[in-house]
């Protein structure tokens, strides 16, 4: 115990414990900042090496000697994930036969050839809908990877036109989990002899366990480009949707999301018709499946209008509205654990764009 005594008091004579201590708290203090803004997704782990950035994502160690920003990895990242040949073939395509992705990825290349870049060799620019799109895909699928939480079977969907939209919109609502500190696990979805919500969610510091499902509402012409002006506000038309969501009927506190999929709504308001129709539809299927209770705990309605953009607007506004229970059939031990989902989905659009943020 002496020399240890000892070996400390000489450790304490070469360093600046005050300066530690400070530079502990600085660190405490930049956490709190990034996970009101990000959510309880990991720190981005990377370094530069010999001419080279490198960035953990999961298991799995990329290598660049492109990317000085995470944006710039985000863009080198989503090809990795969907595959370079699947994305060289799909260039090759008509563009009436490309997938959205690319067509947003080409989009995003036609943007960034017109930006002039700055001093630090770096483009600024308030991303259109289209960037903005594929930018947050590609965080998505980031935010699953670094949890060793994305499927391949997940990833084939997306790729597939017919698929995409359903997909993207799991893989939106997996990660808005991840935000919200869950840990998913997905089901056997081979078991046909019951239905299954999309996953089981588990929250990491309460341990409250619930039912995911994803639910994404289908237009025509959509996605990616638009017949319908900017503005003009459709029925949302989701009873279907939502009672599929409900039929499932998981034997746990169940959270249901439902993409509305409609054109931009006013910036900081919900159409007052719009809200009445989620309400009588809510309970319309409810009390068709026998409530009160009622089959659900918490309806998460997402509006990302990013495909109705236009291309030299910003990207347009996004809304989240919620039905919460006041009597659901399965009461959550640790509520708010639940209602941090809300919190979460706003959170969606915030996307780091440097390593620093870290």
């Amino acid at each position: 115990m002496k020399s240890e005594g000892k070996f400390w008091g000489q450790i304490e004579n070469d360093i600046n414990v005050q300066e530690i201590w400070a530079q502990h708290k600085k660190f405490i203090q930049e956490e709190k900042i990034r996970k009101e803004r990000l959510g309880e997704v990991q720190p981005i782990i990377s370094l530069d090496h010999k001419g080279h950035k490198v960035v953990k994502v999961g298991s799995t160690l990329y290598f660049s000697k492109e990317c000085k920003t995470f944006t710039d990895f985000l863009f080198y990242y989503i090809k990795k994930a969907l595959g370079e040949d699947w994305g060289n073939n799909e260039i090759k395509k008509p563009d009436e036969e490309k997938h959205p992705i690319i067509r947003w990825y080409q989009d995003v290349c036609r943007i960034q050839a017109l930006q002039q870049k700055g001093a630090d060799g770096l483009y600024s620019m308030v991303p259109s809908g289209v960037v903005a799109g594929y930018i947050n895909l590609a965080y998505d699928l980031y935010i699953l990877a670094d949890n060793l939480k994305l499927q391949k079977e997940v990833v084939n969907r997306l790729k597939k036109k017919d698929q995409f939209q359903g997909a993207r919109y799991e893989l939106y609502t997996a990660a808005t989990c991840i935000r919200a500190g869950f840990n998913i696990d997905y089901e056997d979805e081979s078991d046909r002899s019951e239905k299954h919500p999309e996953f089981i969610a588990r929250h990491k510091q309460s341990g409250q366990v619930i039912a995911v499902e994803a639910k994404s509402r289908h237009r025509s012409e959509l996605l990616g480009k638009s017949s319908n002006s900017i503005g003009e506000i459709m029925k949302a038309d989701i009873g279907r949707l939502l009672s599929k969501a409900i039929s499932k009927k998981p034997s746990m506190p169940y959270v249901i999301f439902i993409d509305l999929n409609l054109p931009p709504l006013p910036y900081n308001s919900i159409p007052e018709d719009l809200q009445t129709e989620l309400l009588q539809t809510v309970d319309r299927i409810s009390k068709n499946y026998g409530s009160p209770p009622d089959p659900f705990n918490l309806i998460i309605f997402t509006n990302h209008p990013h495909h109705y953009g236009d291309d030299n607007l910003p990207d347009p506004t996004k809304h989240v509205i919620i039905s919460w229970s006041e009597n659901p059939q399965h009461k959550p031990l640790y509520p708010e654990s639940v209602k941090g989902l809300f919190k979460a989905a706003l959170q969606y659009e915030n996307v780091p764009s440097k390593f620093s943020e870290s």
